[in-house]
This record gives C-alpha cells, sequence and structure tokens, in this order.
C-alpha cells in the first residue's frame, strides 16, 4: 500500500478516483455529501415511476469503439444492459419531420432524397463522420495512451482534431441549397457549434456505441460503486467536507461539516467536487488567483434544464426510438420566461422495462432552464411550486394533444429546475456540465487545466470542471488520467484491470 487518497465527492469522477487508486495500491476514501453515489449522474424513484436527471447516451456502451475499456475498468460493461437506438433525434416541424438516423448508409440515402442538390455536402458530412470512427482510437489514446505510439499517427490524430474543433457547422450549413435541409439543420444545431461536436454523437450511434443504460443513471452510478468497494475501497455518504486541512503549503486532511478532522498516513487529498465550492469555501479562497476569479465571472457554465418527468398508466408508442427524443411544436402555448417555447423536447422511455410498471409510460420533457430565474424564484417558496406546478400544467396539456386521453391517465408529475439540480449536487449554479466549451474554455491552458493549484502541494483536481467537454466519460476520463499523475509522481507503473 502507497499512501492515502482522500477523494471530496462520490459522483463518477471521485468513485472513477477511488477505483484507479485502488487498483494502484493506494488506499482511497471517498466522502459524500449525499446518501447515495452518483452527484450529477442519478436518477430517483416517485410513486413506482424512474426520473432519471441525467444519462442520455453512453459514449462506449458497445465494444465497437475504444472508450469501451474504460467501462470495462470501472465495472458499468460488466453490470449494465444497453439499448441501442435507431435515431439520434427526431424534429418534427410544420413542414416536414426530419430524422437523424443512426445508420450511416440510411442517413445519406435519406439525406440525399431530402436535398438532392446537396448530395456533395451530405457526402463530406457523412464521410466526416466516418472518419471520426477512424480517428477514435487514436483520440482515446490520449487518454488511453498504447506504449510506443507512432508520432506519425499522433499528427494524423492532431489534424483531425484541429480540423473539426475550428470548423462551425455554418461550414456545412451555408452551402445547404435544400431549404428543407436548411431548415431541419437550423433547427438541429447551431451554426456556431463545431463540427466535432456534431460528428461525436453520430459515430458512436453509428457503432451502437452511444446506448442507453437500463436501470437509469443511478444504477449505472452503483456498478462504480460496487467496483471500488470490492477492491477494498471506502465511502462514507452524508459526509460534506467543510473545508479541506492544509499545513507548511501541504494538504494533510478533511474537515466534515460534523467537526471530524480526518487524516492518514502520507495523505493525497483529490477534489471532484463543484469547482466553485471546492475553490471559494473548501479552500476558503486562498488559492483564488486573479485569472481564476475572472474564470468565474465570465465563463459561462452549461445550465441543468427544466426537466418535467410524467409517470402515465397507458402505454404510449414513440417511434423510431431516439437518443435525444423527439422535438416538436406545442399545439398549445407552453410558456417560459414570457415566451411561448417554439419547440419542446420529449423521451418516452418505453425501452427501459425499469422506468415504469407494466403496461405504463414515463415521459420526460426537456425545457430551458433559467437559473437566475429559478434561484430568485425560490427566494418565494409558494410562488416557487406554484410556478413549477404552472409549467408541469401546461406540458400535460400540450401533451394530452399529442396523445390524446393522456391528461387524465397522468399519476406523477416530477419537475426539476436548475434550483433542484443544485441543492442536489451543489454545482455551481447548478451546472450540469461544467464550462460551455468556448475557444477560451476549450484551448487546453485554462488555469485548473494541470489538476494542480500553485502553492499547495498533495493538492489535485479532477471530474468534468477540470476538462474541456463535461459529461460522464469525461469525469471518469479525468480521474484516470489523474491517478495516471500520482502515479507517475510516485515513481509507480500506472495499473488498470479489466473486471474479470
Amino acid at each position: 500500500m502507497t499512501g492515502t487518497l482522500l477523494i471530496i465527492g462520490g459522483g463518477i469522477a471521485g468513485l472513477s478516483a477511488g477505483v484507479y487508486g485502488r487498483m494502484n495500491g493506494y488506499k482511497a476514501r471517498i466522502f459524500e455529501m449525499h446518501s447515495q453515489p452518483g452527484g450529477l449522474c442519478t436518477a430517483w424513484q416517485r410513486k413506482g415511476y424512474l426520473v432519471d436527471g441525467c444519462i442520455h447516451w453512453l459514449c462506449g456502451s458497445g465494444p465497437r469503439m475504444t472508450i469501451h475499456r474504460l467501462w470495462q475498468e470501472l465495472g458499468p460493461a460488466k453490470d449494465i444492459r444497453y439499448v441501442d437506438h435507431t435515431a439520434l433525434s427526431r424534429i418534427e416541424l410544420p413542414e416536414m419531420t426530419f430524422t437523424l438516423y443512426t445508420d450511416l448508409d440510411q442517413l445519406e440515402e435519406y439525406l440525399v432524397e431530402l436535398g438532392p442538390e446537396d448530395e456533395e455536402v451530405i457526402q463530406e458530412l457523412i464521410e466526416a463522420v466516418r472518419d471520426f470512427v477512424r480517428h477514435e482510437a487514436l483520440m482515446q489514446a490520449a487518454w488511453l495512451p498504447p506504449k510506443g505510439a507512432e508520432p506519425a499517427r499522433w499528427e494524423e490524430f492532431g489534424g483531425f482534431m484541429q480540423k473539426w474543433n475550428t470548423t462551425t457547422m455554418a461550414y456545412f450549413m451555408d452551402r445547404l441549397r435544400s431549404p428543407k435541409l436548411r431548415r431541419a439543420f437550423s433547427a438541429l444545431t447551431g451554426a456556431w457549434m463545431p463540427v466535432f461536436f456534431f460528428l461525436l454523437p453520430l459515430a458512436y450511434a453509428s457503432q451502437k456505441s452511444s446506448g442507453y443504460p437500463i436501470g437509469g443513471s443511478l444504477e449505472f452510478a452503483r456498478s462504480i460503486e460496487r467496483r471500488f468497494l470490492g477492491l477494498g475501497g471506502e465511502i462514507e455518504y452524508n459526509a460534506r467536507v467543510k473545508r479541506i486541512l492544509v499545513e507548511e503549503g501541504r494538504a494533510v486532511g478533511l474537515l466534515l461539516d460534523d467537526g471530524r478532522e480526518v487524516r492518514g498516513e502520507d495523505v493525497t487529498v483529490i477534489s471532484t467536487a463543484d469547482l466553485h465550492a471546492t475553490m471559494y469555501d473548501m479552500l476558503e479562497g486562498r488559492y483564488l488567483t486573479d485569472e481564476s476569479r475572472a474564470w468565474f465571472e465570465n465563463v459561462p457554465v452549461i445550465g441543468s434544464p427544466l426537466q418535467v418527468t410524467l409517470g402515465v398508466k397507458m402505454r404510449v408508442e414513440e417511434s423510431p426510438s431516439t437518443v435525444s427524443g423527439v422535438s416538436f411544436r406545442p399545439r398549445t402555448p407552453v410558456v417560459l420566461y414570457g415566451r411561448p417555447q417554439e419547440m419542446i423536447n420529449i423521451q418516452v422511455f418505453n425501452y427501459d422495462p425499469t422506468a415504469a410498471p407494466e403496461g405504463k409510460t414515463v415521459i420526460r420533457t426537456n425545457l430551458y432552464g433559467d437559473y437566475t430565474f429559478w434561484k430568485k424564484l425560490r427566494e418565494m417558496p409558494e410562488l416557487y411550486e406554484a410556478e413549477k406546478r404552472r409549467v408541469a400544467g401546461e406540458v400535460i396539456t400540450a401533451l394530452d394533444a399529442r396523445y390524446p386521453g393522456l391528461a387524465a391517465q397522468v399519476e406523477m408529475v416530477d419537475v426539476a429546475t436548475p434550483v433542484t439540480f443544485e441543492r442536489y449536487t451543489g454545482n455551481w449554479q447548478g451546472s450540469s456540465q461544467g464550462w460551455v466549451p468556448t475557444p477560451q474554455a476549450s484551448n487546453g491552458t485554462a488555469w485548473f487545466s494541470k489538476k494542480t493549484l500553485p502553492g499547495l502541494e498533495r493538492f489535485y483536481l479532477a471530474g468534468q470542471w477540470v476538462e474541456i467537454i463535461g459529461g460522464v466519460p469525461s469525469a471518469a476520463f479525468s480521474a484516470r488520467t489523474l491517478l495516471q499523475m500520482i502515479c507517475n509522481r510516485d515513481g509507480k507503473e500506472f495499473k488498470a484491470e479489466i473486471e474479470a
């Protein structure tokens, strides 16, 4: 055994740090403020229905993509069954219904049929997705580095990333001549978005490696918890960290809310918790710099949705099955922040038999969550609850128009606002995935990118707050690369074993 890892947070990053710590001979103790694992990767039961707050799809759920190895190491590849969808998304517009199929041959044929005059642009886009698949092994090598990687292959990988991370969707959209395709792509994605973020989900879905975990996000998190505990790790719930103990410029332990001090032999402290809370509260602002303060003040974060989930005592059929749901224009308005919503997005969880009792259905509606609005309203509890009821009522009315008779069959309503996610996870502004991947946040030179803080030894950061792209895989990879750093610090060869 070499040293003790005191890990703040039992979300995906914290659990993963614990797993890799144990694999490499460290004693690992996780302190989680909630009563269960997962952090943002969570779900909850209400009146016999599953309300899922996280995973739509998982990069690497299937073995065709290299990233699958990550889940083989952490447990979910063995423990969890996944559903692969036939479409990435579906948008119902007044003039057309547009489906983004996951089969690339089918998608190419479909797009050319809609816009034959744009065949050349379509072929370039589809070929870029296929290139993504071919380059995926190189991209994952950035996190799962093979021994003796060829320099020429790394140059190829870098060129691919550079091209599509700096090229926006406007490159394709501005060249489309078909009015149908222009309208569909405008509704589907923003012209400002880097092409990389369009290629990624399609590439994984095309390889049946972007499945939804049966049982939902909490069951997914519990599979990593089981792996951690099976390796001899320790986790303490309802254990909020109040302060990180620092002596002579070195992190030496934790002070919990209940007054206990936690220390250990040859301690290393890892915070996978909310970055704002870590810097401003647990470290009392002592390691903030002008750069990091300005970052918190100016760089936008990816917010949480306003999520309305219904449990209905009827079967609701929706075809094709989609990764990110169906977006449609409601016949009756759903008004948010004083404006009718032009489109709303729903997911019908027919594909998960654990989501609802037999003969019943869960429908989740994802709406824009304005954190500032809900935070201010939360100060007036009666108005806050009334607004949640109003929004839920309008969603039910809109869905009743789509599925006649649904309103009378609703027996569970759950409304989760950005403030709900802030309260539940402690994430600053209720952020679901950390920083918006602006050029500033994506250039790899941000103050947090080294996962360390100047002037503070034996302290590290991990999780989606310190990565370019947020999400479940980024959180797990962040922990993996961090343990590689710690092993290198201690002169140890990093080990990552696939669960037997």
